[in-house]
């Protein structure tokens, strides 16, 4: 089974951490489009300034309804996946700290 992993990163870095590990707390954990909406509404951000990191073709589509960028990052059991759907295709987890998709506007 693919490891999964759900992250939504707002642009807007006036958001504290504690805001949006409260905001995302008590969701249902899963891939879903609706997830990833409520958690933006939660923070009061709109979702085209979200950024989700997912590992799988289903969590990229999800993100993509959502409104939002999403940044595939595939690991061992997705590399097969189609990301076509993503904004941008890593090959790991540190390629984010480069990503233009983060830099300082």
């Amino acid at each position: 089974m693919a490891r999964r992993f759900f992250a939504l990163l707002i642009h807007d870095r006036s958001v504290p951490f504690e805001s949006l590990k409260t905001a995302l707390k008590d969701l249902n954990v899963g891939i879903s489009s609706v997830n990833s909406l409520e958690a933006a509404k939660r923070l009061g951000v709109p979702p085209g300034a979200c950024v989700v990191v997912e590992d799988s073709e289903r969590g990229v589509r999800a993100a993509r309804a959502a409104g939002m960028r999403c940044v595939a990052v595939p690991c061992a059991e997705t590399r097969h996946h189609d990301f076509t759907d993503a904004t941008l295709v890593l090959p790991g987890l540190p390629d984010l700290l480069r990503c233009a998709l983060f830099a300082e506007r």
